[in-house]
């Protein structure tokens, strides 16, 4: 995760925050902008990813 820019989270349980993956050996990273719902059923929390799509880098 990006530490650099907010990770929000709404009522409706939706968490909303940049990540970045690094390659090692290309020496090259690759940025996204990351959804994920959040909810309970009973007593269980899950997490499911909505969209994960590609961002130019800062």
């Amino acid at each position: 995760m990006r530490e650099d820019l907010p990770v929000t989270l709404d009522a409706r349980g939706r968490v909303r925050f940049n990540a970045m993956l690094y390659v090692p050996k290309g020496k090259t990273s690759n940025d996204y902008k990351v959804q994920v719902n959040v909810r309970t059923t009973g007593d269980k929390p899950s997490a499911q990813v909505v969209s994960m799509r590609r961002v130019k880098s800062d």
